[in-house]
């Protein structure tokens, strides 16, 4: 899956931004052509009416790379396959101030921090802003005003914004968290739990690159890609700390790291059990993608697609194309919980 850039000859295409309003980025042509080629033909069921989706890129904590390669990705697998149709991308948090009913489902496309909030805009030093000429001074000067004018908005459309979110999905329809969607609102104590609640999961580290992948639900269609049988693959890894939003009693959980299968090399923790070097979760149980119910809609999750290969891999796409249509309601499969919840303990007369 690794891609080395043969020749500087290769134009830039940058991202269209007037119907699709893409941030930030430019996506290399030899890129695009890479992801079209990976592109499945066909999506695995007839889409039962046309979809319209909203890809939304903003990141405030940290930006991933692979954000336009991601978005564009996405953009071209519901053109080939007719699964659905990407209608707009954006990074504008305004877009929660409206009700959405456009859209049949979301991509959260690896939303950083608080992602409902403005891009913060950084101001240079002063040494650096010294050296600015006065065009540049007056550039940074305004685009400080919109950023103060916009955070005043945002925090009386913060709580608005949020119900918006949650409301969007239980209503009945879709969301899909592409990697980072978990690094976001991940400070239980200060942000929104509520959020850790809907995605399934809340970012702890990624101290793993490549690892092999276990089919939990060889059944699942969403899994048909794999055939059943184990893979290895290389991104970033990410782990997630133990709350009860990120459980199996709470998830369907499709793919997770083989530990067994993976090769790390073992140590002690603090406690002195041997261990995988890298684990930080007592259970040991590592989720790699999944689904839920959120009050009438639908949530698939994976933590693939940190590297621009990721959306040049076949097996990816054809992925992402069945998770973006169990949560389009077109592909039907089990999301009750893997593990049933324990009974209560009884109480006490």
């Amino acid at each position: 899956m690794t891609s080395v850039i043969r020749s500087a000859a290769f134009t830039l295409l940058a991202v269209a931004l007037v119907t699709l309003n893409l941030a930030a980025g430019e996506i290399k042509a030899d890129t695009i052509l890479r992801i079209e080629k990976a592109l499945p033909e066909a999506p695995q069921v007839k889409p039962e009416k046309p979809h319209k989706v909203l890809v939304y890129t903003n990141a405030n904590g940290f930006v991933h790379g692979s954000i336009p390669t991601g978005a564009k990705a996405f953009e071209l697998l519901g053109k080939k396959t007719g699964a659905f149709e990407v209608t707009k991308i954006t990074d504008d948090p305004a877009i929660f101030d409206t009700d959405l009913a456009e859209f049949d489902a979301i991509v959260l496309m690896s939303t950083t921090g608080s992602f409902l909030r403005p891009r913060r805009h950084d101001m240079p030093k002063k040494e650096e802003m010294a050296k600015k000429t006065d065009e540049e001074k007056k550039k940074i000067d305004d685009a400080q005003k919109k950023y103060e004018a916009d955070m005043k908005a945002y925090k009386e459309a913060e709580p608005a914004r949020r119900k918006t979110l949650l409301n969007f999905v239980s209503s009945g329809k879709g969301l899909v968290g592409v990697h980072a969607a978990t690094d976001a609102y991940h400070n239980d104590a200060k942000d929104w739990p509520e959020y850790a609640d809907l995605i399934g999961g809340s970012f702890r580290g990624h101290p793993w690159g490549k690892i092999n992948i276990k089919i939990d639900e060889p059944s699942n269609p969403i899994n048909a890609p794999f055939e059943g049988k184990n893979f290895e693959f290389s991104d970033e890894i990410y782990q997630f700390k133990e709350l009860p939003s990120h459980s199996r009693e709470k998830l369907r959980v499709l793919l997770s790291v083989d530990l067994e299968k993976c090769g790390f090399a073992k140590e002690k923790d603090k406690e002195g059990n041997e261990v995988y070097k890298g684990e930080s979760r007592k259970d040991h149980d590592y989720a790699v993608a999944w689904i839920r119910k959120y009050g009438t809609g639908r949530v698939f999750y994976t933590l693939i697609g940190h590297r621009d290969e990721t959306y040049q891999n076949p097996l990816a796409m054809k992925y992402f194309l069945n998770g973006m249509q169990y949560a389009l309601g077109d592909l039907k499969a089990d999301d009750s919980p893997s593990k049933p919840a324990a009974p209560k303990a009884a109480e006490n007369k």
